[in-house]
């Protein structure tokens, strides 16, 4: 796994005119060297296809966004640690999607909300973008639980949030090996054979499935008010990862180590290495529960995709891991 770096950007984001919803994004990267779901440029377009006129970017990393986005982007700084900074950012915006990496939560999300609350935002898209957190076993996992206080917070303080749900993301999970098929050293985990289904979506498509979202006109975003959205790109298996890879990597089942275990088994160890202090137990904690099977991995099984109210893509899995693996 690669290393979780804790840097924090904010991006903004204009319509005009004053009819139209005003953004706020909050932008944090999730692992040292990788995009964040909402820094894509699709993302950007899909925005300002909806009225979005300018992006205004306030960050702590300016030098690295000046190379990553465009020229519609205005570039300010901001100050986490002072209330005053963050308002200022703030004032005038409607809806803020806040994107955090781990370490981040809840701290730095409780003063984004703070100051959104005093400035009149309306809206919050809060750090979801992954496992089911409407589910009791996903919702008593450590990275979910501290988000519960978060929603709260919004709604007490008067505003509305919407949960993204996404599974795990497909193009992330396979280039850190979460999806236990490390493809640089050809070895595979299969977890409980590797055959049970679970959702998991393109990390571009969760960044598209955001700016789309909140970007909905009043009455329709008004339906998810307080709720999870649930978006996917795909519903597979490890099996089927594993083949689409060995087909796109040029290889078989020869070139590989193939072992297996069982995903309660491989949870219950990831408990203990997080016991001992070792972060990285939560991918077979995380993991462990995404492709088990049952309602926590295949979340389409029992709830609404709502794919089709935002206008997402239909996508293929080989096509996926294809340039995931670019």
């Amino acid at each position: 796994m690669q290393s979780v770096s804790l840097d924090s950007e904010l991006v903004g984001l204009s319509l005009h005119p004053a009819n139209f919803r005003t953004l706020f994004l909050e932008i944090t990267e999730h692992v040292q060297g990788s995009q964040s779901c909402v820094e894509d440029p699709e993302v950007s377009r899909a925005l300002r296809t909806r009225k979005v006129s300018h992006i205004i970017h306030l960050e702590r990393l300016k030098e690295r966004w000046e190379a990553a986005t465009d020229a519609s982007v205005v570039i300010k700084e901001v100050d986490y640690d002072l209330p005053e900074s963050l308002k200022a950012a703030l004032t005038g915006i409607d809806a803020l999607i806040i994107v955090l990496n781990i370490g981040s939560i809840p701290d730095t999300e409780y003063k984004l909300i703070e100051a959104a609350a005093a400035t009149g935002v309306k809206w919050i898209l809060p750090t979801e973008f992954g496992g089911d957190s409407g589910n009791e076993e996903i919702r008593a996992l450590p990275i979910s639980a501290v988000k519960i206080g978060v929603r709260e917070r919004i709604e007490e303080l008067g505003m509305k949030w919407a949960g993204l749900t996404s599974g795990p993301w497909l193009d992330w999970s396979l280039k850190a090996g979460a999806f236990q098929i490390d493809v640089p050293n050809r070895k595979v985990m299969f977890i409980n054979g590797g055959t049970p289904k679970f959702n998991t979506t393109d990390l571009e498509t969760v960044g598209l499935a955001a700016a789309r979202l909140i970007t909905l006109p009043s009455g329709e975003l008004e339906k998810f008010a307080n709720r999870f959205v649930y978006v996917r790109s795909y519903l597979t298996s490890q099996k089927e990862i594993f083949e689409a890879v060995k087909k796109v990597s040029s290889t078989s089942d020869a070139d590989w180590i193939i072992t297996e275990k069982d995903a309660g088994t491989w949870i219950r160890e990831g408990w203990e290495t997080l016991k001992s202090g070792d972060f990285n137990g939560m991918v077979a904690v995380l993991y462990g529960h995404y492709m088990k099977g049952g309602p926590t991995s295949n979340f389409e099984a029992v709830r609404e995709i709502s794919n089709d109210i935002l206008g997402l893509p239909v996508e293929d899995l080989e096509e996926g891991i294809k340039k995931a693996l670019a």
